[in-house]
């Protein structure tokens, strides 16, 4: 009787075992414990200049350069800009595309967000479901298991109230956790030091980026506020952005910006 509610309890939890996804990102993972888990959200939060495109576009770049599909949801810069902004540390984003490992899904023009918005009302009020469903079709076709959505800022405006901001996060998050993809979701925040958003709360996962002025200069720090499941540090750790991207001291060493 014991074997076999052993047994039971051995499938249970093989079962339900977190599958990581390795970031690709030095350092970053052993601050994760071990990397980012499939099927979850993680909200990348931070003030201007903390790094958040960055390291969101490098989480992806990474696995498409493993042969894993992803894809890039911009919703404030025209795709010409991510090419240029991206290109700036060696990664031809063009290249791919036509390799088909890379999707770039730019809803940035105000007409893009208008028709989101449009398409919303008709269905009995402002609603995701136009993105969603877009969205959706481009993860079941291309098979990507790497997605940024970069800023959820953007979608702010289209809601009125909270309630009904955080029901159409909710709808798509929960699209997301479903297909099995790793998404990170970027957030702009005033300060980093701003208390937790309507975002970070649905997310199953939080890193916030510091960029702090010390003196004359100004140094980056990463934490993992959040990452259910998982035992993740509790500290901050130095973070840096170099000519080829991102990387995260383990360590308390000191470098040069």
């Amino acid at each position: 009787m014991l074997m076999k509610s052993q047994k039971r309890s051995e499938a249970f939890m093989s079962k339900n075992k977190i599958e990581l996804v390795s970031s690709g990102i030095e350092g970053l993972d052993g601050i994760l414990g071990g990397g980012f888990p499939l099927g979850w959200v993680i909200v990348v939060a931070g003030g201007p200049g903390s790094g958040k495109t960055t390291l969101s576009t490098e989480f992806v770049i990474q696995g498409c350069l493993k042969g894993e599909p992803g894809i890039l949801v911009t919703l404030n810069e025209p795709r010409h800009h991510v090419l240029t902004t991206m290109g700036v540390f060696g990664w031809d984003l063009e290249f791919l595309e036509r390799e088909e490992l890379l999707t770039i899904l730019d809803y940035s023009a105000t007409n893009v967000l208008y028709s989101i918005h449009k398409q919303g009302m008709k269905d009995g009020g402002p609603s995701l479901n136009f993105m969603i469903d877009q969205l959706q079709d481009k993860i079941d076709s291309t098979g990507a298991i790497r997605l940024m959505i970069d800023p959820l800022n953007a979608f702010s405006f289209l809601f009125k109230d909270k309630f009904s901001m955080r029901r159409e996060l909710h709808k798509l998050f929960g699209m997301l956790a479903g297909r099995k993809t790793v998404s990170l979701t970027t957030l702009e925040l005033g300060s980093s030091e701003m208390p937790f958003t309507v975002e970070e709360f649905l997310a199953y996962g939080v890193v916030r980026l510091y960029h702090k002025k010390i003196g004359r200069d100004r140094e980056r720090s990463i934490e993992v506020v959040k990452m259910r499941g998982l035992k993740q540090s509790k500290s901050s750790f130095p973070f840096e952005i170099s000519s080829t991207g991102c990387r995260v001291f383990e360590s308390t060493e000191t470098f040069d910006f």
